[in-house]
């Protein structure tokens, strides 16, 4: 037969039209994931696990050392939206197993007598297990504010969350292979706890400070609420979002993709990688302009009408949120009491076999996990 050829003009088009639908799928991608109604995109299916993964042994035996059962601990057949009371209930502690010298601190739910607002009146602290030292839980109760929540998300209910299949965020579950600490855990989940929910996040060492309360105080109309921290960047240890706010959505995306690039899993830069470096990067993207990395105060909005308020300078941010509002000689011994591990630690401990697993590239463990 004869040969194909192509004009100039054609191969031109062909071009042209590979890149109109290249642009029209991530569109379609973003629209999906701003759709609240799950049901729209699974009906009433759910979501099966690997159950193979479990019951051949020859699987998990071939599995990379320590890694065996990653697999089926990150694959959750939950899909459906977990009510916040449920999911703070996860572990349904017992007070009586607090450690000596720490306190048990429950969750609490406010009566919603006040106005309504477009960030819930929530307040989310998350820890190990909800049992504190005095100076943590002094400093914790300057959180409990007039009509709000105050919700302690521990260990289980941390991963509960994670763990969840999520339509907008479909490799979470496996980009989680590469999360070894409960600091990178914490990190992601603080975006994904307020893009569900909405509401406050606070490190559980910092406290609001006295413009907070008063004259710089959470309106009605804010739909996204930071600070400015110490380095001129967004400060990670306290955001406020409504529900669905896409600084939120991009700084889990953000996550992704560092993640992605880590090549040393065991000695990643978790600042970088998923804390205030991530979220610089996820406000640049809200805002499509690289000075937002550095905002000063103001309102800013987007191209989508969304919102972000900026509040403080590298100056004046303590009178907004103070950053350490726990002492230092207080949080050495409350964190070791606590069992909070630093991520140091937790590198340092971990056994040969899977430390030269982890010394890996995290593309390099994904797929070979993928191969087991």
């Amino acid at each position: 037969g004869q040969p194909l050829t192509f004009s100039l003009r054609s191969v031109v088009a062909i071009v042209i039209l590979c890149v109109f639908c290249t642009r029209n799928l991530q569109d379609m991608s973003v629209m999906v994931a701003y759709n609240p109604d799950r049901s729209t995109l699974f009906g009433n299916a759910t979501l099966e696990g690997d159950e193979s993964w479990e019951e051949d042994p020859d699987r998990r035996a071939t599995a990379a050392p320590g890694m065996s059962k990653e697999r089926a601990k990150h694959t959750s057949r939950e899909i459906d939206y977990i009510p916040l009371e449920d999911l703070v209930q996860t572990s349904k502690f017992d007070p009586h197993m607090c450690p000596n010298g720490t306190f048990f601190i429950n969750s609490t739910f406010a009566n919603q007598t006040l106005p309504p607002r477009k960030i819930p009146r929530i307040v989310h602290i998350s820890g190990k297990r909800p049992c504190l030292t005095g100076a943590f839980r002094s400093s914790l109760k300057n959180w409990e504010l007039e009509g709000h929540s105050f919700l302690f998300h521990d260990d289980p209910a941390v991963d509960r969350l994670l763990t969840k299949f999520w339509p907008e965020f479909p490799h979470l579950q496996l980009i989680q292979e590469c999360l070894i600490s409960g600091a990178a855990k914490t990190d992601l989940w603080r975006y994904l706890v307020l893009y569900e929910y909405g509401g406050i996040y606070s490190d559980m060492d910092s406290a609001p400070g006295p413009r907070f309360t008063t004259d710089a105080a959470i309106q009605p109309d804010d739909d996204a609420y930071i600070v400015v921290e110490g380095g001129g960047f967004p400060a990670q240890y306290f955001i406020a979002a409504s529900p669905k706010h896409p600084l939120m959505f991009y700084a889990v995306h953000r996550v992704y993709l560092r993640l992605f690039d880590v090549n040393n899993v065991l000695r990643q830069r978790i600042p970088v990688v998923t804390g205030p470096g991530a979220l610089k990067t996820a406000a640049i993207d809200f805002m499509k302009d690289e000075k937002f990395g550095y905002p000063e105060e103001g309102l800013y909005n987007d191209t989508g009408g969304r919102q972000v308020r900026v509040w403080g300078t590298r100056a004046t941010n303590n009178e907004f949120i103070v950053r350490n509002a726990v002492r230092s000689r207080y949080k050495r011994n409350g964190w070791a009491a606590m069992d909070q591990k630093p991520y140091s630690t937790i590198a340092n401990q971990v056994d040969e076999a899977t430390k030269e697993w982890l010394l890996q590239s995290c593309r390099d463990v994904l797929f070979n996990i993928s191969q087991t």
